[in-house]
């Protein structure tokens, strides 16, 4: 176990420089210092956060099998990687990757604009300021002035063009703001041609796909088994399910897909639509509502995702993250009880995917010990799907991608540097993987070339 001892002023002080809080240093403390790495403890975190605040190397988009088995994929390949420097992938079907590239040198005007987090992150890849994003108050300008955009902490991360004056923009709600000329760093804008347009492709980060490609595995063609997708809003799982299943059995699988959002599930009615995809049924509706208002579902799912909100501190890029120890709690919770709800609706021998954009261990191994103990579930080995799944050619390139979960070994939080956990009884009753669980579940490497951090574990419910 690595023993080195982090001063916290060092944390403190880490916090202060990143823009990261406190308690999220403190997760990443804690994922770090179980992984059991060779490096010491302060240059794991480091590396860690330095990672977290750029975008991977590549982003992955789905190729959509109802609508590209219109056109020769060569064909489509040879055209993709002309216009956008979209190649395919050789490591699962139906995926393909755009680079990243930069960090650029970028301009710096004499003019400037703060914006808040989520607009920076979008624009350090070359998105354009939309009107919502404008952190107030602003300076007065004109139309077609040009802008330097920074995000949290002084990050420059992008350079435009004001497309309103400043007194038509305080008047608009939606609408784009700043049109970007340069960022810091630049994908291709494939959103912008014929082939994203058309349904041909669509973005989807690497371990969500290859999550719904491991859940497929478990699908009963001849029974037609029964697919629910639970806080499934934008939908993004939902299109991948359903593009996967048309493409492995020759027709849509149906799909149960569930949110308490109706706004949000407006983008899943649109890609519906966009995609061409069939037997998909939208329940705008709190998970806890459904034996209510729609008992006929209980006890209905084949197999079913679990992707519920989290503290997301797995996901790149990010240039802040201004969590409490209470708010990352909050997630915890939250996940329990909705762990609970879905057990009503899945079958007994059904089967569970559970997955996460956070690092966190009380969210991640933590929710699988719970189920596991009060509600009797078993764990499934994802890793040995992993050889159906993706291209044998690419296993061992995936190796420093693809890891195992993490276990204590019996090692208490408080242990750990500064981790100092407020509510201990729920952290020993729930967050013990042992060794052998652990190899079981997915963490995607979050300082990875293709991917995020993202956890997936898939379970099965006995019937007890």
């Amino acid at each position: 176990m690595n023993s080195f001892s982090l001063d916290k002023d060092w944390v403190i002080q880490s916090a202060r420089r990143t823009g990261f809080s406190v308690p999220t240093i403190q997760k990443f403390i804690e994922v770090c210092y179980f992984r059991n790495a060779q490096n010491s403890l302060q240059e794991q975190v480091e590396n860690l956060i330095a990672s977290l605040k750029t975008p991977q190397k590549w982003f992955s988009l789905r190729i959509n099998p109802v609508k590209s088995k219109e056109k020769s994929n060569k064909r489509l390949f040879d055209t993709l990687r002309m216009d956008y420097e979209v190649s395919s992938s050789k490591i699962i079907d139906n995926l393909a990757f755009v680079p990243v590239n930069g960090p650029f040198s970028l301009q710096k005007h004499s003019r400037e604009i703060i914006v808040d987090k989520f607009a920076a992150e979008s624009m350090m890849t070359g998105a354009n300021l939309y009107i919502p994003g404008f952190l107030r108050p602003f300076p007065k300008f004109q139309k077609g002035e040009n802008f330097s955009i920074y995000g949290p902490n002084r990050i420059h991360v992008a350079n435009g063009i004001t497309q309103f004056s400043q007194k038509e923009i305080l008047e608009m709600k939606n609408g784009l703001g700043i049109q970007t000329t340069e960022s810091l760093y630049k994908i291709a804008p494939y959103r912008d041609s014929d082939y994203y347009k058309s349904g041909i492709l669509s973005d989807h980060s690497f371990g969500p796909f290859l999550a719904c490609n491991l859940l497929l595995e478990f699908y009963n063609d001849k029974k037609r088994d029964v697919i629910f997708d639970v806080c499934s809003a934008p939908g993004h799982k939902t299109c991948a399910l359903s593009e996967i299943g048309y493409s492995k059995f020759g027709h849509f699988p149906k799909i149960i897909s569930i949110d308490r959002s109706t706004k949000r599930l407006e983008a899943l009615h649109h890609d519906i639509d966009r995609l061409g995809l069939e037997n998909i049924h939208i329940i705008p509706k709190k998970l806890e509502k459904i034996p209510t208002y729609h008992p006929e579902l209980l006890k209905t799912a084949d197999l079913l995702v679990l992707d519920p909100p989290c503290s997301a501190l797995g996901t790149r890029p990010k240039l802040s993250i201004t969590h409490t120890e209470e708010e990352i709690r909050s997630f915890f919770l939250l996940q329990r009880n909705l762990a609970k709800e879905v057990s009503n609706l899945l079958k007994d021998n059904g089967i569970l995917l559970y997955t996460t954009c956070t690092l966190s261990l009380l969210e991640n191994e933590g929710i699988v010990s719970m189920l596991m103990r009060k509600y009797g579930y078993k764990l499934l080995d994802a890793h040995r799907l992993l050889p159906k799944v993706i291209h044998h050619t690419s296993l061992s390139i995936m190796e420093n991608e693809i890891l195992p979960g993490i276990s204590r070994n019996e090692v208490l939080l408080q242990d750990v540097p500064f981790a100092e956990p407020k509510h201990q009884e729920d952290l020993d009753r729930y967050l013990t993987l042992d060794e052998e669980d652990a190899r079981k579940v997915i963490r995607m490497n979050p300082m990875g070339t293709h991917g995020t951090g993202y956890f997936i574990a898939l379970m099965q419910k006995i019937n007890v």
